[in-house]
């Protein structure tokens, strides 16, 4: 488990990367649109169905925004050789 975690956290140093960054791409597109739906459901909800979601504008904005923040960098960095965290 600890050599798994491991080799998980190998390709955030800078020289290394996934052996299949296309893939990890796809993921941080969808990471991207799902950021992007949390934030187009909770509006929707409230606007057109008067459904009132526990989580205001501003909530969902902030965790739309961290999901979109977080997968941009952690797959960036993932996928590229060339920088490291």
């Amino acid at each position: 488990m600890i050599k798994k975690l491991t080799s998980a956290l190998e390709v955030f140093r800078k020289g290394k990367a996934v052996a299949d960054p296309a893939a990890w791409k796809a993921h941080q597109i969808t990471a991207n649109a799902l950021g992007a739906a949390i934030l187009a459901v909770v509006g929707a909800a409230k606007a057109f169905f008067g459904v009132e979601v526990p989580l205001s504008n501003e909530d969902a904005l902030i965790l739309a925004g961290g999901v979109i923040a977080v997968f941009n960098v952690l797959y960036t960095v993932a996928t590229s050789k060339t920088v490291g965290l």
